[in-house]
């Protein structure tokens, strides 16, 4: 049965529809020619919004961006990363009527020839049949499955609980560095966090997932430095040397952008919930092209690579095996010419065969120090460095929370509050990152939270 996304719209309660109001709040304005011009020029391979925009009435704008808003939160459910054939689709209809189109009695042949042969575009050679009719089955069983209005009602439902904010092609703060990935870029992408910071100036540190004593040393020494030159740090959440990276950058109060295989309200690895908690707390954002709610796989984390490569000026492997996912994320990065760099190791570590093989093989830049790092990345020093704002925090907040704290007893949040002089929510992010500096020790004692010093 054909499904019109307007008419689910319509069946929104008043939460419902605030959140997607929210959610579509940052397209570009119809009137602004300059900024719809620049959605989409990327080598032809993305609409350009303009051209759609151009005959709107001012009042119809309003609905044209809920539903086409509405439609890409319900596609980012409905396919798997990196689904060419389902972008190059939408890039034709736009997600609308994309859905209306799939969800339709028509048969595959028929379907295609309506969508492709009617436009005079490469986009017909490129998409052969047989892979729109396998695309098209998985959309629609997807569809059959989970129903369009429930999966729409549900990513407003948990957008809303989390704080979520979304970014589709057409949204102001959508990173334009993401259109190199050309078709292979996401639909949209979901943030939990600061979206403000997507477009900022970052390197991608990636590498082993159990990284050694020297990985760990090395990750955070050149991560320092390229915070230090004020550079963002971007990474997957994982444990090894993604840990490291983040805990650095949450050490020198810098933001930081974990992007995940799984949904953005999904703290994948759950071990690492503080720290995810702490990048939001702290500035930084979390970032993933699947819908709320789903889970990682095996694919979706070497997909998610893209992203990561895509995001950032370059990408630096401080450690990884030879069948480390950071090789997949390094080829990513080459693929659209981003910087590749890696750092050597022990000859008899195999933990240090995938970079060797990357700078052997496939001319990775070799990181011998910093000024070699300084040099590959263009490095300047930042005035503004992360650590006189680290000191701060310490110097005030770190301070109470750590005076109220003890080395033989565990207290909750509410003595560390009565203690310290602050507030819960004070307390809270504090601790959070004293945790994270290894400064203070949480565990669950008769199902509750507390802390105590670490000696």
């Amino acid at each position: 049965m054909k499904i019109e996304i307007i008419e689910i719209i319509k069946t929104l309660d008043q939460a419902e529809l605030r959140t997607l109001e929210r959610l579509a709040a940052g397209f570009v304005d119809p009137g602004d020619a300059a900024a719809a011009q620049l959605v989409f020029e990327a080598e032809n391979t993305l609409y350009n919004l303009w051209q759609y925009l151009a005959d709107l009435k001012q009042n119809d704008y309003r609905l044209w961006r809920l539903t086409q808003t509405a439609a890409a939160a319900v596609w980012t459910g409905l396919i798997e990363p990196g689904d060419a054939t389902a972008v190059k689709l939408i890039v034709r209809l736009l997600p609308a009527l994309a859905i209306s189109a799939v969800s339709s009695d028509e048969n595959a042949k028929t379907l295609y020839r309506s969508v492709y042969d009617s436009v005079e575009c490469e986009d017909a050679q490129e998409v052969r049949l047989a892979t729109f009719t396998r695309g098209l089955e998985v959309w629609r069983n997807r569809i059959a499955q989970h129903g369009v209005g429930k999966t729409l009602r549900q990513c407003l439902l948990i957008a809303q609980v989390n704080k979520l904010c979304f970014l589709t092609w057409h949204h102001e703060l959508y990173p334009s560095q993401l259109t190199d990935l050309g078709v292979n870029q996401p639909i949209g992408i979901w943030v939990r966090g600061n979206a403000e910071i997507l477009s900022r100036a970052a390197v991608a540190v990636v590498g082993s997932r159990c990284s050694s004593d020297y990985g760990n040393r090395v990750t955070e020494d050149l991560a320092a430095e390229l915070i230090r030159c004020g550079k963002l740090l971007v990474s997957g959440g994982a444990y090894g040397v993604d840990y490291i990276a983040h805990r650095t950058a949450l050490q020198h109060a810098s933001p930081t952008i974990a992007v995940l295989a799984g949904g953005a309200d999904r703290y994948y690895p759950q071990s690492h919930e503080q720290m995810f908690r702490a990048i939001v707390e702290q500035g930084g954002a979390i970032v993933s092209e699947l819908a709320p709610g789903a889970a990682p796989t095996r694919w979706r984390f070497l997909q998610r690579n893209r992203l990561i490569a895509a995001i950032s000026e370059g990408v630096l492997i401080t450690e990884a095996g030879a069948r480390s996912g950071s090789i997949n994320t390094a080829g990513h990065a080459a693929s659209i010419g981003r910087i590749v760099a890696a750092v050597p190791g022990n000859i008899d570590s195999a933990n240090a065969t995938g970079c060797h093989k990357l700078i052997r093989e496939y001319g990775a830049e070799l990181i011998s120090g910093m000024d070699v790092l300084r040099e590959v990345f263009d490095l300047s020093e930042d005035s503004q460095t992360g650590d006189s704002a680290a000191e701060a925090r310490e110097l005030s907040t770190h301070t109470r929370v750590l005076d109220s704290l003890s080395h033989r007893n565990y207290y909750d949040i509410a003595k560390v509050s009565a203690l310290s002089g602050l507030s819960r929510e004070e307390c809270v992010l504090a601790l959070a990152e004293l945790v994270l500096l290894g400064k203070a020790k949480q565990e669950y004692k008769n199902e509750t939270v507390v802390w105590k010093l670490i000696t």
